[in-house]
């Protein structure tokens, strides 16, 4: 009985990313109040076996399915999960994205109110739109719209798509695991949902900060004011160790220091590449941070077990006040993702 009236006074979400060597996810939850905290109930993450994800597809949706169901092992919400919204990621190379405002989209269209259930009145300009993006029928296509910043931009839509075959084996992975999805957004999206989000807990969220995402198979840069996207630069893992990504970053910043940059992702593809997080912050002229969702939630962590599952990293019990064990540099910011993914729902 205790568990399900947490579930009553606590909104849930579950976020879950499958790479080429890990199933991470984050369970999230916020009482239902308006100035309540969010908390970080589970961090889990299990190791897949080699060649089980290709690009966007699951080889076995099975072996996905019992990947997650190990990865939420030890969390001591699941039975609330039934209750839960759950969105997977999707590979930013397999989304095909487009920000616009609602007026350009259905210049007809009187929005009268800010919530999700309005936006249901836009589904045909949206898969209208989503076919000229994408070049194939809609019927082929899995679309989704959104407002990335409900509270500072309310007029602009955020349209994602996607064969529908990638949405389908993510379904079917996630019922044979007993769950429902609920969304499915790119990797790049939640990344970047995650970085406004911790911009918006440091105070200084009015001045220019950067974001820089790395991906297995792509990666991007940010600089951001509030919840705006002032500069975007897009580039592959490759261009990591050439000059020009050097100078690209320099273009960047031409005109607008930021005061800090987060890094979020798969910190260990820079270094790969030869590059070091000082060096970043002398190129760009100011502070590379590490991302931390336990930083961006004040630390209300639910479950003080650090992070659970094979490959992960795991932190002693505190006596009195919750510890946590410090990771290595890049253990904590490859769940940028799944922590923005989950965050869909608590704002």
């Amino acid at each position: 009985m205790r568990i399900s009236m947490a579930s009553v006074a606590r909104r849930f979400a579950l976020g879950i990313e499958v790479g080429p060597k890990q199933l991470r996810v984050m369970v999230l939850s916020r009482r239902l109040l308006a100035a309540a905290k969010i908390r970080i109930e589970h961090i889990g993450v299990c190791a897949l076996p080699a060649g089980m994800v290709a690009g966007a597809d699951f080889m076995d949706p099975a072996v996905i399915a019992a990947a997650l169901t190990e990865a939420l092992l030890a969390c001591r919400c699941k039975r609330a999960l039934s209750a839960a919204r759950v969105a997977m990621a999707l590979p930013a190379t397999a989304a095909l994205l487009q920000q616009l405002s609602i007026a350009m989209l259905a210049p007809q269209s009187v929005m009268t109110t800010h919530s999700d259930t309005a936006l249901d009145a836009l589904e045909s300009a949206v898969l209208a739109q989503a076919e000229h993006l994408a070049g194939i029928e809609a019927a082929a296509l899995s679309v989704d719209w959104f407002r990335a910043d409900p509270a500072g931009a309310p007029d602009q839509l955020t349209i994602v798509a996607t064969p529908r075959r990638y949405v389908e084996v993510r379904l079917e992975a996630a019922a044979q695991a007993g769950m429902m999805l609920h969304a499915i957004d790119g990797a790049d999206a939640a990344a970047l949902r995650a970085c406004r989000f911790a911009g918006m807990q440091t105070g200084r969220a009015d001045m220019f900060y950067g974001a820089i995402w790395l991906g297995t198979d792509s990666g991007c840069m940010w600089l951001l004011c509030g919840g705006s996207i002032e500069r975007e630069l897009k580039f592959s893992p490759a261009d990591l160790a050439t000059p020009a990504f050097i100078t690209a970053l320099h273009d960047l910043i031409k005109m607008i220091q930021p005061v800090y940059v987060l890094i979020a992702g798969e910190v260990e593809t820079l270094l790969m590449a030869g590059r070091t997080i000082d060096e970043l912050s002398v190129v760009l002229g100011c502070p590379v941070i590490e991302f931390d969702p336990l930083a961006c939630c004040n630390r209300h962590y639910g479950n003080r077990n650090g992070i659970h599952g094979s490959t992960g990293v795991r932190s002693h019990r505190g006596t009195g006040s919750a510890q946590w064990a410090r990771p290595e540099l890049g253990a904590i910011a490859p769940f940028a993702v799944v922590f923005g993914l989950a965050l869909r729902w608590m704002l």
